[in-house]
């Protein structure tokens, strides 16, 4: 006898919210309220002034949550980038023990050394990508992996770009690795620009 499942609007499955109309709302309300529960947690427990302390704990208890599995769900719309960026923003003041609100935030990133997630979101999808080409990733049909398990600039591009791993340059720096190392480098390339709708900023 077949038992017919129930028809629900959102389940998880390995830790990521899945919704019936295949939007990320739910997850990303989910991850960023777990996220700032733990920010919160760290802002009443841990009341030390050592900046490198917290900045310890932000990495190792916060953004963690915030990016699980991002290569799957990593929005598109400026609202969701904006909600989890936010985590991270009121992270720096904490790590950076300034709470006024003349303070520029985004000094205080660039102080920690902290790249937009945005910008690790793109670099994870880019590196997920480029194992995928070089049948990297842990799949049963793959026998021996690839030892180009992570993508490295080469010795002939300038020297700025192995010391800014995060900057837009090095991710267009890896995809054009990609094409020149994939044989349908293109093509794969062009589909995961379409798919989610990348592409380098010209400012």
């Amino acid at each position: 006898m077949t038992t017919l499942s129930k028809k629900v609007e959102n389940a998880k499955y390995l830790g990521v919210t899945l919704q019936s109309n295949l939007k990320w709302d739910k997850h990303i309300n989910t991850i960023t309220g777990k996220a700032n529960q733990s920010l919160g947690f760290l802002r009443r427990n841990l009341k030390v002034s050592s900046t490198k302390v917290k900045d310890h704990a932000y990495k190792a208890l916060v953004r963690p949550k915030l990016e699980y599995s991002s290569s799957v769900w990593d929005p598109h719309t400026k609202t969701q980038k904006d909600q989890i960026e936010k985590v991270q923003r009121r992270a720096a003041r904490y790590a950076s023990n300034r709470y006024h609100n003349t303070s520029s935030v985004t000094n205080m990133m660039q102080t920690l050394n902290w790249p937009p997630l945005e910008i690790r979101r793109t670099r994870s999808r880019l590196i997920m990508f480029y194992k995928i080409i070089q049948l990297c990733s842990s799949h049963p049909s793959t026998e021996k992996p690839s030892n180009h398990c992570r993508p490295e600039i080469p010795p002939q591009y300038p020297s700025f770009l192995q010391t800014h791993p995060n900057s837009e340059i090095y991710l267009l720096m890896v995809t054009l690795t990609i094409l020149e190392q994939s044989p349908n480098g293109i093509f794969s390339l062009l589909l995961y620009t379409q798919r989610t709708q990348w592409m380098p900023s010209r400012h």
